[in-house]
């Protein structure tokens, strides 16, 4: 198949497209800035500006869209970011990819509450446009509410990968009381989930949950991971106020499950395999510093 995937250029993006080209698929990475390494690395990489995007779609048959591109909320995000990328954008390549006759659309939404930051309620509202689209020009417009999802070798701001440094490292860890329960997902597991989606017999627009399916409170989660690892970090639970009206969340996994997707991993499973990647890396790298 002829992919194009928006947002490829991050975590999620980059696993994702490395994933569908292991499987042979022909995958044109739309990126924000093309570099002259992104030209020779992946010769399919093209700006993610939507004159590029709409050449681009104009001149070849493409069976998916995959928008992974999105701006989170955090202190220095200005509104406007949230919504230009998370709604206008994706909804100005929506609106090309149907002038073009590009039958299939799949979104990255997320599994928290619509109203619970700007975020998660500019991803909603994208899914509704969606949902319009569908029923207007009867296209397949998948909509993946994936929850918190972790690997090895995401960024190091990231949530369980800082956690795991720390608990590495032997520091110690200031959190909220972590009463707050979470979905977490394995990096892998989403990417299977991605690719089995793509040739799964079902059209029209469908809200796809995607998790574990099992919610566990960021207190057990983090004590499990402390366990694996063997930590003499200290977990101050309680050190950090809680956010307001923070969500509990787990994906429904009935409509992937009776489609015939089951995650490989457990949420058990993938942390410690998380964990043990963690820290064969570290040592790998402690290895490779006292060599040099």
């Amino acid at each position: 198949m002829k992919i194009m995937v928006l947002g490829a250029g991050g975590y999620l993006g980059g696993k994702i497209c490395g994933c569908l080209l292991a499987e042979g698929h022909s995958v044109v990475r739309a990126v924000r800035h093309v570099r002259d390494e992104d030209r020779s690395k992946n010769p399919g990489t093209v700006c993610s500006d939507l004159d590029s995007i709409r050449g681009e779609l104009a001149g070849n048959r493409y069976d998916w869209i995959i928008n992974c591109a999105a701006v989170y909320e955090k202190k220095e995000t200005q509104i406007h970011e949230l919504i230009d990328t998370n709604m206008v954008f994706a909804l100005q390549v929506l609106d090309c990819a149907v002038e073009c006759g590009i039958k299939k659309f799949l979104t990255i939404d997320t599994g928290l509450p619509k109203n619970f930051n700007l975020y998660s309620f500019t991803k909603k509202q994208f899914a509704e446009f969606g949902k319009f689209y569908a029923a207007k020009y009867g296209i397949t417009f998948f909509n993946v509410a994936l929850e918190m999802f972790y690997g090895e070798d995401e960024p190091r701001d990231r949530f369980l990968v800082r956690c795991c440094h720390k608990m590495l490292e032997g520091e110690e860890l200031l959190l909220t009381q972590g009463t707050q329960k979470r979905d977490v997902i394995y990096i892998g597991d989403v990417c299977n989930a991605i690719r089995f989606l793509l040739t799964a017999n079902v059209t029209g627009f469908q809200n796809i949950p995607l998790g574990s399916g099992t919610a566990v409170s960021i207190r057990e989660l983090l004590e499990y991971m402390h366990t694996v690892l063997d930590s003499g970090s200290r977990l101050v639970f309680g050190a950090v106020p809680s956010r307001k009206d923070e969500p509990d969340c787990v994906a429904d996994m009935g409509l992937l499950s009776s489609m015939g997707f089951c995650p490989g991993h457990t949420w058990k499973s993938g942390i410690a395999e998380f964990c043990r990647k963690m820290r064969d890396s570290r040592a790998g790298e402690n290895k490779k510093n006292k060599e040099g």
